[in-house]
């Protein structure tokens, strides 16, 4: 097969959530972070794209006059308890968004209810 691989599958070194937060705003695309690894994000399809913009005006709508907002796919959530950092679709903040760092890029997950 003239289109074989014959490398090995590279092994990924483990990465500090610091090192990635450092990788990951030097960058010129998004990467998410699970558990000492980095993983590059591939771009989402039309039905993926219509279905978080659905959710996003649906629940947006709801959310109007009440101490929460509604975010999109740029927002950065990092979660200390699951050690990682991910762009989730939409994400609802209630009331002060707690931020990691006087970056402004990276909210720090859960709230209290």
């Amino acid at each position: 097969m003239e289109n074989e691989i014959k490398e090995a599958v590279p092994k990924y070194s483990f990465v500090t959530p610091a090192q990635y937060l450092e990788m990951e705003r030097a960058a010129g695309f998004r990467s998410e972070y699970f558990d000492g690894y980095v993983q590059v994000m591939g771009g989402a399809s039309l039905k993926h794209n219509i279905i978080a913009s659905n959710i996003a005006a649906k629940v947006g709508h709801f959310l109007e006059g009440k101490n929460c907002r509604m975010l999109q796919s740029e927002m950065r959530v990092g979660s200390p308890s699951s050690d990682s950092d991910t762009y989730p679709d939409d994400l609802i903040v209630w009331g002060k968004p707690d931020l990691e760092d006087d970056k402004f890029d990276t909210l720090k997950a859960g709230c209290d209810l």
